[in-house]
């Protein structure tokens, strides 16, 4: 019984993560915008109905069910994202160190300095709240 609970919380974790990856690359492709990628780090629903209404083109109907599926998931994803997130930190800050090992000195300023620029602009959209 562990294994198999072990075994859903992975296969959940994964899928997660495949989504928010996903929508991530989808939206960098789609703005042409590094904001935009990072924060779809969390994972935004509100984003993510305006991103399929637009590129599906849903019907006000579709746009209404859709919108219902991911408020009823949200509560699970929020939990999820709550035990994952700590551990997705980690592994973000490790790649970070990975990256910055790989820069000229030059580089390292300026990416540093992107990544508190970012990290600034989600304390901001967070201290904003969800969109209406």
């Amino acid at each position: 019984m562990k294994t198999t609970w072990k075994a859903t919380l992975l296969l959940l974790a994964t899928f997660a993560g495949g989504a928010l990856a996903g929508g991530a690359a989808v939206a960098v492709a789609d703005r042409g915008d590094l904001r935009r990628s990072h924060k779809q780090h969390r994972h935004d629903s509100d984003d993510h109905l305006e991103f399929m209404t637009r590129r599906l083109q849903l019907t006000t109907a579709q746009r209404d069910s859709v919108q219902a599926i991911l408020g009823r998931y949200k509560p699970k994803m929020d939990s999820i994202w709550r035990q994952l997130g700590p551990r997705f930190e980690t592994i973000k800050d490790s790649i970070s160190n990975d990256i910055r090992r790989q820069l000229t000195p030059e580089q390292q300023i300026k990416y540093s300095e992107l990544l508190e620029r970012f990290e600034k602009e989600r304390q901001d959209d967070e201290r904003r709240g969800p969109k209406d």
